[in-house]
């Protein structure tokens, strides 16, 4: 939904300057140019510290030869600060807007700029003012989660690479003189940037012969052992480190130079280099030096790559874009494709996933020693070669993240209007129809953890027999019980009865029995979970595949998210083994139409608990179970894997994540290597399989079934 509301446009640079921030500048203020919705173009000096002082600069009134000028300037037109909101300072933030009538912020920064944007966004919010915030990349360090890779690191790369081959010819001239060199970058907690230094090594003899990541512990014995190793072998050695490597004991080895700590508490490191030059003379007995590139490899004009710059006018661009669409809290992402030939389009993600989040240096970019990067591209995920089927990622396009509406727009039904939630607990006269039809008081009555909510009132629910009421963020009526107190099919029946009440204004999304067992202290919830859904508010592709005679099997909760609607056959398995096992039974059959399964332990068990681990293993299971499937697929049978909203095992909290998911086709009937890039809704998967059954079209969605050549 785009916004219509009037008012001033301000944009703002925050962090580290690059040599390409300024392009994003450029691009934000020719995207806002000629939009009528901006009475006023302003830009912020010195970032938000320089706005709260309101030293503000109108940019409609610069120069109209600045502008292609400073796309090609480094540094940060605007200037810059590294400043932490402090909580007082919101509230005059706010009043800032109010009195200048701001009602658009685009800040331009990394992972401590997405913070304060989001603060921002979020305050505005709690006190009702309308502002559209929305952030825009930008680091060397290429640290930034979700977007493939960060404007201002291809340049600062290109640098890092090209000072690592030229400073090392002078080492390579005379070894004899200063036979071990060290170059130490800048990249704070990821090793991206050190890591860069090895684009143009093209064997094993060229620069550099060791990096040193933050993301490992470094180990002085190794370190002297490989370095005398090289030395041995070649005559010399080059060493690059990341600033912030640390030693065994967790300290920085630049703290011997540490010179205090930013606002956000990042530690000022200047010392990594020489602490390993030092190493070398007293340990070795070799002549060693260090380079410090420093503020050069943010800054170097004569580096900057077209390309980054290109893309950090985009991000600028498209960040206008999203304001004017509406969205808010979000930031600009960097899509790559590399079909057919390397390009990015940008998407968008929710500026609480970036908030002071890094993503580190993935361990198979690196050998075994962990000191060099392998063959895989630095930036972003490397790009496979030998696809066997076709693949891509689905954005949400509907108002929720949860399992029901999730699900509903894979099958063509996308919800504009949220379904309602309960951020304080249901209303009184809910919960006391509720506990009249059910002829007991219940417990709770908030929004909880499954998990926590039975560890604090599981005690008081033994010992009262009050079933324990609670929500989450999504819109769900959840009921927990222990199956010795509350017999499995008494809780359902409850719950069914919930079900019928919760109607209108009321009408959640899911009813969920949740029964769990133990003592107090060990109380732990079991696989009969049951769902009782808000039946689909639209026709899906389920009811149109049923309609047309095909088989519908709904495998997993699929009957509880569907209400039973559009199914022929249905088997309510509880754990992912349980669906796994059920799908490789229906496989074995012969039928026209559409197995759906949904794996429900990816989300009760390892998302919501956030175990990565766990979530590992489960995805190695299935990879294991996808063997088999293979086994057993006929001709003109197509797999596809997706998934309904986020629940990323990684991120803080316990609640789903908004993100785009995955989408992976497979079978003898699917075009092997299409890279069918972002959709922007679920319901494209559903569109291309009615388009496949030749039923339907669905309400929404776009088919791409001719580009992976189902017909």
């Amino acid at each position: 939904m785009s916004s219509r509301l009037r008012g001033n446009l301000i944009v703002g640079q925050s962090g580290g300057a690059t040599a390409v921030i300024n392009a994003s500048l450029v691009g934000a203020f020719e995207g806002a140019l000629e939009e009528e919705r901006f009475d006023g173009i302003y830009g912020m000096r010195y970032g938000i510290e320089g706005f709260l002082k309101e030293d503000l600069i109108d940019l409609r009134r610069q120069p109209a030869e600045v502008w292609p000028r400073l796309l090609h300037t480094p540094s940060a037109a605007l200037g810059s600060c590294r400043y932490k909101l402090q909580a007082d300072d919101l509230e005059r933030a706010i009043a800032i807007f109010r009195r200048y009538n701001i009602r658009y912020l685009l800040y331009i920064g990394g992972n401590d700029s997405a913070d304060t944007a989001h603060r921002l966004a979020q305050a505005a919010e709690h006190i009702g003012y309308d502002l559209y915030a929305i952030g825009v990349p930008k680091t060397i360090d290429n640290d930034l989660p979700f977007t493939d890779h960060c404007p201002g690191y291809g340049s600062a790369a290109r640098f890092i690479a090209m000072a690592t081959m030229d400073s090392a010819m002078n080492t390579i001239a005379i070894p004899s003189h200063y036979p071990v060199k060290v170059i130490e970058t800048m990249g704070r907690d990821a090793g991206w940037l050190a890591a860069a230094s090895a684009l143009g090594k093209r064997n094993e003899v060229d620069p550099p012969h060791i990096i040193l990541m933050p993301e490992y512990r470094f180990n002085p014995e190794r370190y002297l052992e490989r370095v005398e190793a090289v030395y041995r072998d070649i005559g010399y050695a080059i060493v690059v480190v990341s600033e912030a490597v640390l030693d065994e004991h967790g300290q920085p080895l630049g703290a011997i130079g540490q010179v205090g700590r930013d606002a956000f508490q990042h530690p000022l490191l200047s010392g990594a280099a020489q602490q390993l030059v030092e190493l070398v003379q007293q340990h070795l007995k070799l002549r060693a030096r260090f380079d410090k590139p420093g503020d050069l490899q943010r800054m170097a004009s004569n580096c900057i790559s077209r390309t980054d710059r290109d893309e950090a006018y985009l991000v600028g661009k498209m960040g206008i874009r999203a304001l004017l669409d509406g969205e808010t809290d979000k930031m600009v992402t960097l899509v790559r494709y590399t079909v057919p030939a390397y390009h990015c389009t940008t998407g968008l993600v929710e500026l609480a996933g970036i908030a002071n989040a890094q993503r580190l240096m993935p361990d198979d970019y690196l050998d075994a020693s962990k000191t060099m990067v392998t063959q895989a591209p630095i930036l972003g995920t490397p790009p496979r070669t030998d696809a066997r089927g076709a693949y891509g990622r689905m954005a949400e396009a509907g108002a929720g993240k949860d399992s029901t509406t999730g699900h509903w727009e894979i099958t063509g039904v996308v919800l504009k209007k949220p379904l309602p939630t309960y951020p304080n607990g249901f209303p009184p006269d809910v919960v006391e129809a509720f506990e009249k039809a059910i002829g007991r008081k219940v417990l709770g009555n908030k929004p909880a953890s499954g998990t926590e909510i039975i560890k604090e009132l599981g005690e008081e629910h033994l010992r009262t027999g009050r079933p324990i009421l609670y929500t989450s963020a999504d819109s769900v009526f959840q009921l927990a019980a222990h199956q010795e107190v509350i017999p499995l099919e008494e809780l359902y029946h409850m719950c069914k009865i919930a079900r019928e009440m919760l109607t209108g204004e009321h009408a959640v999304g899911r009813v969920i029995a949740r029964p769990f067992v133990g003592t107090p202290g060990n109380f732990r919830r079991t696989e009969h979970r049951r769902d009782f859904s808000l039946p689909p508010l639209g026709t899906t592709l389920l009811d149109l595949l049923k309609d047309d005679g095909k088989e519908v099997i709904g495998l997993g909760k699929i009957e509880d998210l569907f209400a039973g609607r559009g199914l022929t056959q249905r088997d309510h398995t509880e754990t992912n083994r349980e669906g796994m096992d059920a799908a490789l039974h229906w496989l074995e059959r012969d039928f026209e139409g559409l197995l759906f399964i949904n794996l429900v332990e990816f989300d009760m068990l390892w998302g919501h608990r956030r175990d990565s681990q766990g979530y590992a293993q489960a995805l190695r299971d299935v990879d294991t179970w996808f063997a088999q499937v293979q086994q057993i697929m006929r001709p003109g049978d197509a797999i596809f894997f997706t998934a309904d909203h986020g629940v990323d095992p990684t991120y803080r909290g316990t609640d789903h994540t908004r993100e785009h998911v995955p989408l992976l086709c497979y079978g003898e009937p699917v075009r092997a290597g299409v890279n069918l890039g972002v959709r922007p809704t679920f319901s494209d998967l559903g569109q291309t399989l009615a388009q496949a059954f030749k039923v339907g079209p669905l309400a929404a969605g776009t088919s791409f079934a001719g580009e992976i050549g189902l017909r």
